[in-house]
């Protein structure tokens, strides 16, 4: 029977394949999976509004990850109330190696008239997009990230000093899960004195002092509150308890000992701890207030560090540090996507990290734009 040996090996080959094709289509996970990286902003209202019977809407920046487990095509959409506000976009981490498909095919995304909705070939695998939303939370989020209690509104105060400031104020939130890591910022009133060049022999020499390099516009500070930094969700917290600090909390000295001084004594680049990509997220947040390297008249301090971003310059706060305002920065952990992702029409669960940063613009206080103390 040996004339039949091919025909025997055949079918054991068809056997093994059918049986190998229906392991991997038993094993492999048949439905979609996103994960995410999502940065929330909210700008709270204050009390005198003008605009308080306009929507609140919330702005999202969020990287995020779609498992399409069919082959075909796909439809991705965020949604949103807002229409012509969102982008959607195929996204590639910087320095990455673009991995290709045996089948290099060509596709058209025609963002003409939906800029939040791409059509891309789905081959059982994982699709990195970049999603820039404006909407409104839904309700598992509550109405609005941390309500700001009426009776006791979010306000600067000086307490602790002349030209210090501090806070005061109650505020509650009510988002699915406690904020990690907490920060709290206040730009205060106080407009510093520009800085000047330095003078020697009677004339200006082209640099100015150590002590006034880098400074901010406004006198400003920051709080870590204690408890683990945490804000519990349904809790209510007293800005002035969380903020009283002696320490010395100018927001120099805190982006200082927070990023920079902890990367110069180390000599490298964060790693891929929890906390240094929180790091990177937050030193992106306020990219163009982190202290410029010193020149010392032609020379560079070696032991400077030079910040330069490659992405990420839409969740840059940098815009708020030359007005009056409060910011409050923190993590929920294994949360679902603020933004509402759709694949082929159906809302899809999620899993990931989104970092919520609440702004509370302050009235202007004539009285306090002032110079503030030099020594400051």
């Amino acid at each position: 029977m040996t004339h039949h040996a091919w025909v025997a090996f055949a079918l054991s080959a068809l056997v093994f394949t059918v049986v190998a094709w229906s392991g991997v289509t038993v094993i492999r996970d048949q439905d979609v999976s996103v994960q995410h990286l999502s940065v929330l902003d909210h700008i709270a209202r204050r009390p005198d509004d003008p605009m308080a019977h306009e929507p609140q809407y919330q702005r999202a920046s969020s990287y995020f990850s779609v498992y399409m487990p069919r082959y075909g095509n796909t439809t991705v959409s965020i949604d949103s109330q807002v229409e012509g506000r969102n982008l959607l976009s195929v996204w590639q981490a910087p320095g990455e190696s673009l991995n290709r498909f045996p089948n290099a095919d060509r596709y058209r995304v025609d963002n003409r008239l939906r800029a939040d909705t791409l059509t891309i070939p789905s081959r059982s695998t994982t699709t990195n997009l970049h999603g820039q939303w404006l909407g409104v939370l839904d309700e598992s989020w509550g109405s609005v990230p941390i309500h700001v209690d009426p009776d006791d509104p979010v306000r600067e105060v000086d307490t602790a000093g002349p030209g210090v400031r501090r806070l005061a104020g109650t505020i509650e939130h009510n988002m699915p899960g406690d904020l990690h890591d907490v920060q709290i910022f206040l730009i205060s009133s106080n407009r510093r004195t520009p800085p000047m060049y330095q003078m020697r022999d009677g004339r200006e020499v082209p640099y100015i002092s150590r002590t006034r390099s880098g400074l901010m516009l406004n006198s400003a500070y920051a709080w870590a509150p204690a408890e683990g930094r945490t804000l519990e969700s349904g809790r209510r917290y007293n800005l002035a308890d969380i903020t009283d600090t002696r320490e010395d909390a100018r927001l120099e000295r805190f982006i200082d000992g927070q990023y920079l001084e902890p990367l110069a004594q180390t000599r490298r680049l964060p790693g891929i701890q929890t906390r240094d990509r929180r790091r990177i997220l937050e030193m992106q947040s306020f990219y163009h207030a982190l202290t410029p390297p010193n020149y010392i008249g032609e020379q560079f301090d070696d032991d400077q560090v030079v910040a330069q971003r490659m992405m990420g310059r839409e969740i840059d706060l940098s815009g708020w540090m030359n007005r009056p305002c409060v910011i409050i920065i923190g993590y929920l952990e294994d949360s679902e996507i603020p933004v509402p992702v759709h694949v082929d029409g159906e809302a899809q669960s999620s899993e990931g990290l989104t970092m919520v940063r609440w702004i509370y613009p302050l009235p202007v206080e004539p009285e306090s734009i002032v110079p503030a103390d030099e020594s400051e």
